[in-house]
């Protein structure tokens, strides 16, 4: 399966998605003025991309981060510094989770 990446850098603007869909979204958890948690709130609130995967980004790793980004919204979350290996497993697990049509 060939991957095809677009990259795009949204600051402090959760309605980039009210315009565009996307199947993956990283978001730091600490962005500056916008938060992370802000981001996930107003898109899910507003019901923005219903299909887009929400990643968590964060340099903190504790016990029960990665459950309370889940319970805030998130699809998944992953720790900095980044690895090819956990970006893998990352999309591994939004395509497991989605159903393609057929040809």
């Amino acid at each position: 399966m060939a991957l095809e990446i677009e990259r795009k850098f949204i600051i402090n603007n959760p309605l980039f998605l009210k315009n565009y869909a996307y199947d993956i979204a990283f978001i730091d958890i600490k962005m500056p003025i916008l938060s992370g948690e802000d981001v996930i709130k107003s898109v899910r609130s507003k019901k923005l991309n219903d299909t887009t995967y929400f990643v968590a980004i964060t340099a903190y790793y504790l016990q029960n981060e990665r459950e309370k980004y889940l319970q805030m919204g998130f699809d998944d979350y992953l720790t900095k510094p980044l690895n090819i290996e956990s970006l893998v497993t990352c999309i591994d697990k939004m395509h497991s989770t989605r159903i393609y049509p057929t040809l």
